[in-house]
């Protein structure tokens, strides 16, 4: 919807998003953005921090914060922008980078993710630290809000999102190949958690558990098994909102 309403419209240099639900909070955030983006050629889109507003409970809960400080993000590795990475109403990209997408592009279930992939390839991302933006979740009418209280809908647009990758992953000519791997890994142990009860899967029996499992670090393969083992022990660490944990 982004491209087409925004996108083939936009006659400047650059593309800043903003979705319907979300607002943005600093005055000056397009010129910093900007004035990054001229200094810095070889930079192919920039984002930054937001603060997270639950509209059902009217009040700010939590952030989305990519690091602590102002980071140049290099496209070596995969960089899997999605929502709660960088929040679509923080993206500041160059126009023509985007101009004529791949047709998956076109295909994907929601835009952030895909426009995220296509500009890494284009050069390297930039993130500032400051928050300058709002995203709102538990909005009735949201796409996400939607998705999420779909389970059916929730399940057909992680599979999309498998297909997605893999067409990224020919039209780099599988420079990202191991690191979607890995995502896809994830995505697929997200859709067997929507069909089945976690707890009563057999971590070591099932292919797609074990899979994902094998691609975590040594402390993410802790409390998975944590998580799996004993989920009351898993939550009363998830509470203490430990920075390891998450």
């Amino acid at each position: 919807m982004h491209y087409k309403f925004n996108h083939l419209r936009a006659t400047g240099k650059y593309v800043a998003m903003c979705d319907g639900d979300d607002y943005w909070i600093d005055e000056y955030k397009l010129q910093k953005q900007y004035d990054y983006m001229e200094k810095n050629p070889d930079c192919s889109f920039v984002f930054h921090s937001a603060k997270i507003y639950d509209d059902a409970n009217k009040k700010f809960d939590g952030e989305i914060c990519y690091s602590a400080f102002d980071k140049l993000i290099s496209n070596e590795h995969l960089f899997y922008g999605a929502g709660r990475t960088n929040p679509s109403s923080s993206i500041f990209y160059r126009k023509e980078f985007l101009d004529n997408p791949p047709n998956w592009f076109f295909k994907a279930p929601f835009g952030d993710t895909p426009t995220a992939l296509i500009l890494q390839t284009k050069g390297y991302i930039y993130f500032m630290a400051k928050h300058m933006s709002v995203y709102r979740v538990n909005v009735s009418v949201s796409w996400n809000n939607t998705i999420q209280n779909n389970k059916i809908k929730a399940i057909a647009s992680q599979k999309k999102m498998i297909i997605i990758l893999q067409e990224f992953n020919n039209y780099t000519n599988f420079r990202y190949d191991s690191d979607i791997n890995k995502y896809c890994a994830k995505i697929k142990f997200q859709i067997l958690k929507l069909q089945k009860d976690f707890n009563k899967m057999d971590i070591f029996k099932n292919y797609i558990l074990r899979n994902y499992f094998r691609t975590l670090p040594i402390k993410k393969k802790i409390f998975f098994l944590l998580q799996h083992l004993t989920p009351a022990g898993y939550n009363l660490l998830k509470k203490s909102k430990r920075k390891f944990i998450s």
